[in-house]
């Protein structure tokens, strides 16, 4: 064979393997395309459809829906209710080809189409409540005539809710209920009682006819979603088969993002954020949970995250407040300015100590939206702007905390203006004080800002309590993003409070109308650092602070530290 030839064929077998040797790298190499994120898509559909990340909750409904049931969910806004709703929609619709892949295609769930009357209340008008009947009655008279049959929009809205079920019934088979965001129409009216008690009133009517029992036995199934378990609207009282699964613990994952379901189906998007930020995997996941995670919604429940957050944060690529700012508690000033003189003082307690609080389970069951004042608390724990901390099993009490940073700054914030008449920028100085002292781990510096601080809060705003001052105290170490343990328990009793600094470890004590001497001794005698000193590498130093509210006034804030070792 000619040499030309023989090196023409050893070329071209060499390029040829190396071409094969590329494309295999090539191949192996090529990873799925990333799916999207879905801030605020909320169809379950559309979600499906458009290739965007759907954190899979179908083995929740399979639950529920396997048999008949009727079904009350509360759950904070932007927390996945209005998704859980659509899934359902398609569910019963038989959709069957949506959920491939999902939990419940492996089930043994039939996947009947059902006839579905599905009303959310985030898109019906309810402006005024005739606004509110006109539209409902729309919606109604809409959905029947996709089943063919025809409403009449002159009759009282009761009458129609009642045909427009009956009627589809008898012509298609047991029919599917679903009610999104029943309570929206008193939320957005927070603050005009006469308008509530209107709204009320038109609520009471409409869901009366669930309790007939002769439309109770055409429904095939019953789901209904709010923010809030609100009493006067017979929703709860005269629907006695009504199972609210807002406190179950078998469905307190339903909504929200679990820690593993967090880290299956956003790992690519965390990798990116801890790329980002230029920090490890882990470490990204421990801002994450601090940030975003902390919501329970039972006695022992698993933490989830907030899923509206969570999202925003890893598609931004920035730890914000997002939840907060989509919609800030119009309640709290109203329950503020609502509440009779006397009530006033301690509402403002309540909302400058909201961590140190404790609520009944029987006072969350039953919240009275007119009188937002009586149950302030309830209300911060449905609405998520507190969840819980413990139960006590032996006196039904609820201890509540902050879920996260997120939530923790934004309330602190809307605080300190709500309750002390004090904007954020009124204090800017002050804030970028308290930071320098922290850079600089100068604590004498720190309290002795504080105490000018404090000076500057309204008269008609203090409250003469140790309780308040360790709360304004520590509302202002959460202003600055200080991380630190608020009532930390040891076999000894509570310590007021733990913070930590990359120097050093701070062991709080507070006291009113007495030294910061006897503080100290309290903290000694407790033996309240022994954990600190075992558990961290840091110094641990002992802080005794004393409130005074000289002439019922001023305020006088002295304090005293000293180092502890073992």
């Amino acid at each position: 064979m000619d040499s030309r030839l023989r090196a023409m064929l050893r070329y071209n077998f060499v390029a040829h393997l190396e071409c094969e040797s590329y494309l295999k790298v090539k191949i192996f190499a090529r990873k799925a395309p990333m799916k999207n994120l879905g801030v605020s898509i909320s169809s379950f559909a559309d979600l499906i459809n458009g290739n965007f990340v759907y954190v899979d909750k179908t083995a929740f409904l399979y639950e529920l829906v396997k048999n008949k049931g009727l079904y009350f969910l509360s759950r904070p806004r932007r927390f996945g209710k209005s998704l859980t709703c659509t899934t359902l929609d398609a569910l019963f619709k038989g959709k069957k080809e949506l959920f491939k892949g999902l939990a419940i295609s492996t089930m043994d769930y039939d996947w009947k189409e059902y006839p579905v009357i599905h009303i959310s209340f985030a898109g019906v008008a309810h402006k005024t409540d005739d606004a509110l009947i006109k539209s409902i009655k729309n919606t109604l008279i809409e959905t029947a005539l996709t089943y063919s049959i025809v409403l009449s929009a002159d009759d009282e809205l009761e009458d129609v809710f009642r045909v427009a079920i009956q009627s589809i019934y008898a012509q298609c088979g047991p029919v599917v209920v679903i009610i999104d965001e029943y309570d929206k129409p008193m939320l957005d009216h927070i603050g005009d009682i006469a308008m509530i008690e209107k709204i009320q009133t038109v609520m009471r009517s409409f869901y009366g006819v669930l309790k007939d029992n002769h439309v109770n036995s055409c429904l095939r199934f019953l789901f209904i979603t709010g923010v809030s378990r609100f009493s006067k609207v017979s929703l709860f009282s005269e629907l006695n088969n009504l199972e609210d699964i807002s406190m179950n613990e078998k469905f307190a994952t339903l909504c929200g993002y679990t820690q593993q379901e967090l880290e299956d189906n956003f790992k690519e998007y965390i990798a990116r954020l801890a790329h980002e930020k230029n920090v490890s995997y882990k470490h990204i996941l421990g801002d994450l949970k601090y940030w975003y995670n902390g919501f329970r919604f039972s006695d022992t429940g698993e933490r989830v995250y907030n899923p509206f957050s969570i999202t925003n944060c890893l598609k931004e690529q920035k730890f914000q407040n997002y939840w907060f700012t989509s919609g800030t508690p119009k309640f709290m000033l109203s329950a503020l300015t609502d509440a009779p003189e006397d009530k006033r003082n301690e509402l403002k307690e309540q909302l400058l100590t909201l961590e140190l609080q404790k609520v009944s389970e029987a006072s969350v069951q039953n919240l009275n939206i007119a009188m937002m004042y009586e149950n302030l608390l309830g209300l911060f724990l449905q609405t998520g702007y507190l969840t819980i901390k413990e139960y006590d099993d032996f006196a039904c009490m609820y201890s509540l905390c902050y879920p996260n940073e997120e939530v923790r700054r934004s309330c602190t914030g809307q605080i300190m203006k709500e309750v002390a008449n004090m904007h954020l920028d009124k204090f800017a100085t002050y804030i970028a004080k308290f930071r320098m002292a922290l850079i600089k781990d100068d604590l004498d510096g720190f309290c002795s800002v504080m105490q000018t601080f404090m000076r500057l809060l309204p008269h008609n705003v203090i409250v003469n309590k140790e309780k308040f001052y360790q709360s304004v105290f520590f509302t202002i170490c959460k202003l600055l993003g200080i991380r630190m343990i608020v009532e930390d328990s040891t076999d000894l009793g509570f310590i007021d409070g733990v913070i930590t600094t990359p120097e050093h470890v701070y062991v709080i004590e507070f006291k009113r109308d007495k030294t910061p001497e006897i503080a100290l001794a309290q903290i000694k005698k407790n033996n309240y650092s022994f954990k600190y000193v075992v558990e961290s590498n840091l110094p641990v130093v002992h802080v005794g602070i004393n409130f005074d509210l000289e002439d019922g006034k001023q305020i006088e804030l002295r304090w005293k530290t000293e180092g502890f070792s073992l």
